[in-house]
C-alpha cells in the first residue's frame, strides 16, 4: 500500500470512530547550491587542508598596505560556476573587474570552495573612503561588502578590524 493510501485508510477509519495512528517523516530541505558562507576582507590567504584560508581579516586599510584581499566561501557546489568581482571606488567608480572565473569545471560535488581576488592599491592614486567590493556567482549578485582605505599613505593597524 503506497504511503498515501495508507494516511487516507487512517483518516477514514479515525472518522469511522476507530483508533487510528497517522507518521509522518519530516523532509530536511538540503542547504542551497552554491551559497556563500564567508564574504570578507583580509591581508593574507594561507593554504590549510587542501583550501586557502584567509589571514588577517580587517576592513581597514591604507594605499600604503599594497593590496586588499577578498575572500570568499561558497557552500555546496555540485556543478561548474562562474564566480566574478567588482570592485568600486569611494566615488563609486568601477576600478576592477574580474571578468567570469570558472570554478569547479569538472562538476564535482564540493562541499565547499575557496577563492579570492586580489585589488592592488597605489599610494597616492587609490583615493581614501568607503570602498565596495560585489560578488557575483553565474551572473547574479551574491555579496556585498565595504571596506574602508584611509588616505593617511601610513599602514594600518595588523589586528582583526571590524
Amino acid at each position: 500500500m503506497t504511503r498515501a493510501r495508507a494516511v487516507g485508510a487512517a483518516i477514514v477509519l479515525a472518522a469511522a470512530g476507530a483508533a487510528a495512528c497517522i507518521s509522518f517523516d519530516i523532509r530536511r530541505f538540503p542547504e542551497p547550491e552554491d551559497s556563500v558562507a564567508s564574504f570578507l576582507f583580509c591581508r593574507e590567504v594561507e593554504s590549510a587542508d587542501d583550501l586557502i584560508r584567509p589571514a588577517g581579516e580587517t576592513s581597514e586599510f591604507a594605499a600604503a598596505d599594497g593590496r586588499v584581499i577578498s575572500f570568499a566561501s561558497v557552500r555546496n557546489v555540485v556543478k561548474s560556476i562562474r564566480l566574478r568581482w567588482k570592485w568600486y571606488d569611494a566615488a563609486k567608480t568601477l576600478v576592477r573587474d574580474t571578468g567570469d572565473v570558472e570554478v569547479n569545471a569538472e562538476g564535482k560535488n564540493l562541499e565547499v570552495v575557496t577563492a579570492y581576488d586580489v585589488l592592488p592599491l597605489e599610494p597616492g592614486k587609490s583615493g581614501p573612503g568607503s570602498w565596495t567590493t560585489l560578488l557575483f556567482i553565474d551572473g547574479r549578485l551574491a555579496a556585498r561588502k565595504s571596506f574602508i582605505l584611509s588616505g593617511d599613505g601610513g599602514h594600518t593597524p595588523r589586528g582583526s578590524g571590524t
